[in-house]
């Protein structure tokens, strides 16, 4: 074989040069997966392209779907499977009499059409010399000198590397009886890695991999998946990443090899894009080893194992905290884009930056003469321990605040900077806007480069890579790829083009006929002006009132159980993504209204992460940006380009990485109070309700409003333990606004009465009131109610003796050990979450069975309920009044904690009204039941059970039910919402 010189060498027949070269590789091959992995390691995406076989097949190595390389490329523009003998007999016709073993990797020639070499070690080594002033790797990033990787290759490929091979494939190919001697040198080879590896990080020693690693990693990562079952290694120590794949039982077994575990997870999280766990399974085509029965590899179990941290020091490669700004200050300054319309863009845009402040150091410039802002701010301020110099205010009299950026707000931000004449500052806007530029940029030449930065791309890389236009082919010059297509063509998008006239979006139509199609604007956000399932009549009439768009097919997407797209969404800031994976954007139809970490697949996740940074190495931002994905049959198809400019996401996501404790879960959502509550009155909700996650104090879950423009926009983020867990607080702060809604929507008359439903911090409410609206219809007058908290339920649990009740409810009844249906005692299962997943398991198991499955499902869906003889004496001791608070479930059993029943009434009941029955419930006999148990040193639960049974035994209770009832405790004021058989049966 042949070989690649460096760029410039007189006289070469291969010179190193971006485009020239194509790789096919493998990814069930651990020899062409190292080739793929060092072209990654070595940031050589933009310049030797590459295509990953689907397989073998009866011909050979496959391309299913095509090759872009050339002179193939014909057959991906037509779908038309592609086989690697062809790459082989075009270098050489030779080939052609059979006489030739075809192997992956390849290197591929393209202007000679010519194999350069099918030798994994040497297209490794050509990349990490030849190649290695061509790509994108920091300096210091390589491979290692050539002698001495050389040697300790030899050493490991006759020790490991190949033996694997040596000893499982005649076990593969032939059964047991074929075993050999070669698996214990497998074994032995492992003991000595462990040794090794329990000393330095590395196979040889430094602080970054060389080509020794790839080809180690590529045999390791294997190893769980395919070599120990459908080779029959099961000798040694056990598995690598997990005891046994096969048997998650033994989960908690320790590990054999801890050592080579954590290396495999280091080189695992720097090469996961080119990991393809799903191709693993081929190996289980060819085995005679397993019968046909056999308990085949759990990929999830181990993958999970694999993004465990490895603890063997370096960078995470994510952005952590405040980390992507070095040691500099930030000064935030986010104005909405000039072609922006909407109030809410005015001001939530800059607001939204506030809780990112550190005390004492960031500034951020806000828009003056606005409420919602400046009651925003105060809030954090207050908070956060925020100081009042940090904030620098415009006179607030142009929409654009770039505009209004003048004379006095630059000499503050001067003497901010002078102040501090060792602090380097960084200047961080939402985009890059003339209006932006125009002050930015004399402030920094005054200032200089390297006392003030600005976190924004420049306006040649926003001409190239700043809108959704980098997606298609132009309508104006179809022979030209896109600037994905360039970039990496195995990153999947939707069909479509980009066009600008009228004529172009006509053309465009009649290349995408016999589908569905919609129009996007290319300079569009948060969905504006998008149209879905386009008719040609609109086509006809389009005026191009947000300039050019991309008219694009529509796909048909994957859905969730509550029947939303699936969206996932990758961000970044510079060339570091935002957060350790992406996050799902939660849908309501088109619109979204908030993200959670996603749930999507890990091989989802790991393909999008690999167009991600596949991306990222060949635009080099040096600003924010995010992609959007959507999930097309299980794969991800790359539709939205949000580059040049902050998303929406990534405010909340540095709030978490800032405040929430390590390991809780994000979640982040759209709230709606009512237009008339400031930003003070909810968080006094939230506190009360004992809802609120406070930074700084609060260590476990809870919401805090992370963006609230008071009558425009609200965002909470959640800190929770998961993501059921962070659902749950959402309804709960859902269900708040709901009823707290009622206090904006009453005439004044009725405003006393009804704040007597709300903690005693509202009572002095005094906001100014909305026109009156027709009466609330809460959802428990819709007619379904939870049988606890006597609420109208937003995720309503119906168990299977017919009894509904809000998840919140369940959630916490659970977590107290309750076993039985709270109404009628029937012994059963709570957990709305193993209700969930038990119901999926049976739908899924009797899916199965339907499409020919042998395992039918057990039992019935309704029927799932508790039998443990233990738990159902421990609910017969349970005490009849028990406990809920708003926040996120029961909190405790109240059996013998002292209380006082306070006289404020009771909530949802007005004792004066004319509908009371006063010989069933005389207001003197309450007040009189009240003074005794005041009387009484520390009222015991059971006394105060006697007083609530003899309120519910009232005529007119048992007719119009409490919502709550309030007590006194040492704490404060508690509202809590009471239940009792003998009222609810």
């Amino acid at each position: 074989m042949e070989e690649v010189m460096p760029p410039g060498t007189a006289g070469a027949k291969h010179v190193a040069e971006a485009g020239r070269y194509h790789l096919f590789v493998s990814g069930v091959c651990p020899w062409a997966s190292s080739c793929r992995s060092a072209r990654h390691l070595l940031g050589l995406e933009g310049v030797v392209s590459m295509d990953v076989a689907d397989g073998q097949s009866g011909a050979g190595w496959v391309l299913l779907n095509g090759t872009a390389c050339s002179p193939w490329a014909a057959t991906a523009a037509s779908g038309t499977p592609f086989y690697l003998h062809e790459v082989y007999r075009a270098s050489d016709p030779l080939c052609a009499s059979g006489t030739t073993h075809i192997t992956m990797p390849v290197l591929w020639d393209k202007h000679l059409n010519i194999i350069v070499s099918n030798d994994s070690w040497a297209i490794v080594k050509m990349f990490a010399t030849a190649f290695r002033t061509l790509g994108t790797a920091p300096e210091g990033v390589g491979l290692g000198r050539e002698e001495e990787v050389d040697a300790v290759h030899k050493q490991w490929s006759a020790t490991l590397l190949n033996t694997v091979y040596q000893a499982g494939v005649p076990l593969m190919m032939r059964g047991p009886e074929a075993r050999e001697t070669t698996s214990d040198e497998v074994y032995a080879s492992l003991d000595e890695l462990e040794a090794l590896l329990a000393t330095q990080r590395f196979v040889m020693e430094g602080d970054e991999p060389t080509a020794v690693d790839l080809f180690l990693f590529s045999k390791l990562i294997r190893f769980d998946v395919a070599f120990m079952h459908c080779m029959g290694l099961h000798g040694g120590r056990g598995g690598i990443l997990v005891p046994d794949s096969t048997d998650q039982s033994k989960a908690g077994t320790q590990l054999g090899y801890p050592n080579v575990a954590d290396y495999t997870r280091d080189m695992y999280q720097r090469l996961k894009p080119c990991v393809d766990w799903s191709s693993f399974t081929q190996y289980y085509r060819s085995t005679k080893l397993l019968p046909p029965t056999a308990a085949l590899p759990d990929i999830e179990y181990v993958m999970a194992s694999a993004d465990q941290p490895h603890g063997r020091g370096g960078e995470t490669h994510e952005v952590d905290s405040y980390s992507w700004m070095g040691d500099r200050v930030a000064i935030w300054a986010q104005s909405p884009k000039p072609s922006y319309t909407l109030e809410t863009q005015r001001y939530a845009q800059p607001s939204r930056c506030i809780p990112l402040l550190r005390p004492g150091q960031d500034l951020i410039v806000l828009p003056g003469a606005h409420e919602g802002t400046r009651e925003a701010w105060e809030f954090h301020r207050d908070t956060l321990g925020l100081g009042e110099e940090q904030a620098v205010w415009t006179s607030g009299s142009l929409y654009n605040m770039d505009d209004d950026v003048d004379d006095h707000i630059i000499r503050q931000l001067k003497e901010a900077m002078t102040r501090q004449p060792d602090t380097k500052f960084l200047l961080i806007p939402y985009c890059p806007t003339p209006n932006f530029v125009r002050w930015a940029q004399p402030l920094q030449d005054e200032m200089g480069a390297d006392k003030l930065a600005i976190f924004a791309e420049n306006q040649e890389w926003i001409e190239k890579y700043g809108d959704k236009g980098i997606l298609h082919r132009h309508m104006s010059a179809l022979e030209m790829p896109s600037v994905i297509e360039l970039i990496d063509p195995s990153i999947n998008v939707p069909r479509g083009f980009v066009c600008t006239t009228q004529a172009e979006l006509r053309g465009a139509r009649k290349l995408l006929a016999g589908t569905k199609v919609c129009i996007k604007p290319l300079a569009g956000a948060t969905g504006v002006g998008i149209l879905l399932d386009v008719s040609d009549e609109q086509i006809e009439t389009y005026d191009f009132p947000l300039g050019p768009v991309n008219l694009e097919e529509l796909l048909q997407l994957d859905r969730d159980a509550d029947g939303e797209a699936i969206s996932p969404a990758l961000h970044y800031l510079g060339e570091r993504l935002v957060g350790d994976q992406g996050v799902d954007q939660i849908m309501h139809g088109e619109e979204y209204v908030g993200w959670r970490r996603t749930t999507v697949s890990s091989k989802f996740s790991a393909e999008s992460e690999r167009a991600m940074r596949t991306f990222l190495d060949a635009a080099r931002p040096v600003g924010p940006g995010g992609v959007d994905f959507l999930s097309v049959n299980g794969q991800p198809v790359l539709t939205d380009i949000n580059t040049g400019r902050f998303n929406g996401a990534h405010a909340p996501k540095l709030f978490h990485a800032m405040h929430a404790p390590p390991g809780s879960e994000f979640y982040c959502f759209k709230i709606e109070p009512p237009k008339a509550m400031s930003v003070k009155n909810f968080w006094a909700l939230l506190l009360e309700a004992g809802l609120a996650f406070v930074p700084g104090a609060s260590m476990s879950e809870g919401a805090y409003p992370v963006m609230y423009v008071k009558g425009l926009k609200a965002q909470a983020c959640i800190v929770a333990q998961d993501t059921p867990e962070a659902e749950c607080i959402a309804t709960a702060v859902k269900e708040l606004l709901l009823r707290a809604a009622e206090l904006y929507v009453q005439p004044a008359s009725n405003q006393v009465a009804q704040k007597a439903k709300f903690p005693s911090t509202l009572t002095s409410l005094n906001e100014p009131e909305l026109d009156v609206v027709d009466e609330l219809v809460l959802p428990s007058e819709r007619g379904l109610m939870c049988a606890i908290c006597l609420s109208g339920p937003k995720i309503p649990v119906e168990l299977s003796c017919t009894h509904t009740f809000c998840s919140v409810c369940l959630i916490g009844a659970d977590a107290t050990a309750h076993s039985r249906c709270p109404v009628c005692r029937t012994s059963h299962i709570l957990s709305p979450l193993i209700l969930r997943d038990r119901a999926q398991a049976w739908r899924a198991s009797y899916g199965a069975w339907r499409k020919g499955g042998a395992q039918g499902a057990s039992g019935e869906l309704s029927g799932i309920s508790q039998n443990s003889a233990s738990e159902q004496a421990a609910a017969d001791t349970e005490c009849r009044l028990l406990q809920v608070q708003a926040r996120s479930g029961w909190q405790r059993d109240m059996s013998g904690v002292p209380l006082k029943l306070k006289t404020i009434g009771i909530a949802g009941f007005d004792r004066s009204s004319s509908s009371t029955n006063s010989k069933t419930l005389p207001a003197v006999s309450v007040a009189e039941h009240v003074a005794t148990a005041d009387a009484t040193a520390g009222a015991t639960t059971d006394e105060l059970s006697a007083t609530v049974e003899l309120l519910a035994t009232g005529e007119l209770l048992a007719k119009s039910p409490p919502r709550a009832l309030y007590f006194e405790q040492p704490g404060g004021l508690v509202a809590t919402k009471v239940m009792l058989r003998s009222f609810l049966r």
